[in-house]
C-alpha cells in the first residue's frame, strides 16, 4: 500500500533559509523556507515551509508543510488576503485561517515555526542553520509520484531544478 503525501507542489521557488531539529522517532529533520513560489497547479503560494525527515532537502523526505496561500476571493482591505494552510503529511490539508499577516515572509515564518513546534511536540523551536557555503538559488519539492515511491531514484528532470552557485 502506498502512502499518499499531499504537499504544495512547486515548479519553482526561491530558497530563503533552513532550520534544523531532532525528532525522537523521525531523526534529524530540517525545515526549508521558500518564497516567490510558482506552483504546478492553480493554487498560488506566497511562501512555503517544508519539513524533511531523515535529513535535509536534498537527502531527506518531505513529510509536512505550512503554506501561505493567496486568497483570490478576499475583497480588498478585508484583512484576509492569504490563507495559512497546514499539510500534515497525509492526503489532507488543514486551513488555519486567513490574514494579511501571512503575506509577510517574517510573520509567516514565525507562525510556521509555531505550527511545526506544536505538530511535532518539540520542546523548543527549530534552530536556524547558518547559510552554507553553497547557496541554493531556486527550489523545487519532488512531485507526488516521487513521494509515493521513496525508493525510486530521483529523476533527471527533478535534479535539474536543484541549481547551486558558490
Amino acid at each position: 500500500m502506498m502512502n499518499m503525501v499531499y504537499l504544495p507542489d512547486l515548479a519553482d521557488g526561491r530558497f530563503v533559509r533552513q532550520y534544523v531539529f531532532r525528532h525522537p522517532q523521525r531523526g534529524p529533520c530540517s525545515c526549508v523556507l521558500v518564497t516567490e513560489c510558482r506552483a504546478n497547479s492553480t493554487i498560488q503560494y506566497a511562501h512555503v515551509m517544508y519539513v524533511y525527515e531523515q535529513g535535509d532537502f536534498l537527502t531527506g523526505r518531505p513529510c509536512f508543510a505550512v503554506a501561505s496561500e493567496v486568497n483570490r476571493v478576499a475583497p480588498p482591505d478585508s484583512g484576509r488576503s492569504h490563507f495559512l494552510g497546514m499539510f500534515p503529511g497525509g492526503p489532507q490539508h488543514i486551513n488555519l485561517g486567513a490574514s494579511d499577516d501571512w503575506a509577510d515572509i517574517g510573520e509567516f515564518a514565525r507562525k510556521a515555526l509555531e505550527v511545526i513546534v506544536e505538530h511535532f511536540s518539540l520542546s523548543s523551536p527549530p534552530a536556524e542553520m547558518a547559510a552554507p557555503t553553497v547557496m541554493v538559488q531556486r527550489f523545487r519539492v519532488p512531485h507526488t509520484y516521487e513521494l509515493r515511491n521513496p525508493s525510486a531514484p530521483i529523476k533527471a528532470e527533478t535534479r535539474k531544478w536543484w541549481q547551486f552557485w558558490k
